[in-house]
């Protein structure tokens, strides 16, 4: 279990006997009893003793709970305990992990599958590109072979079209007769 979430949890169970007792004193029925032991606190909460000693460590050093060593080994939640537990701070915390997480991996992700995204459309837009060049290719080589046609028909083809042959160019081939 995560221990942001054992924390309140810890606070939860403090923080319910504070206020119970609290109310009991408004009525004047104070039974003067605001920690809770070690041994309910482990009752409560399904995870290894060790779990819990650890994430209480935060609160002890924070000050959001003291330990009590008196009649019996628990906490005292403190107002500042009662404070994180009413705002759900670090339940807040845990969520915030929770999103920065996945946050982390979108960020990852994006680029990548945009990066895939840019290479499909670069490669098929390569074949169009090649398969426009082709029909292109065709085209010319058919007008070529009209011009050649048109040439063979003609009789002087020197004359009208010297550079389409594979002879030198003369300059009297220019010249109107």
């Amino acid at each position: 279990m995560n221990n942001d979430i054992i924390r309140h949890k810890v606070l939860t169970i403090l923080a319910e006997k504070s206020n119970n007792n609290t109310i009991l004193s408004l009525n004047g029925e104070n039974t003067g009893e605001y920690t809770v032991s070690f041994k309910d606190i482990f009752a409560n909460i399904k995870c290894s003793e060790v779990e819990i000693v650890n994430s209480v460590s935060l609160l002890l050093s924070n000050k959001e709970v003291y330990f009590y060593n008196a009649e019996f080994k628990g906490l005292l939640i403190e107002d500042i305990g009662i404070g994180a537990y009413s705002t759900k701070k670090y339940l807040n915390i845990y969520r915030n992990n929770i999103f920065q997480i996945i946050k982390d991996i979108v960020q990852i992700f994006i680029p990548v599958i945009s990066m895939i995204i840019a290479l499909v459309a670069v490669s098929n837009n390569g074949t169009k590109n090649i398969d426009k060049l082709e029909t292109e290719i065709q085209e010319t080589q058919l007008q070529l072979t009209d011009m050649q046609k048109a040439l063979n028909r003609s009789g002087d083809s020197k004359r009208i079209y010297p550079y389409l042959l594979n002879e030198s160019f003369e300059q009297d081939s220019l010249k109107i007769r």
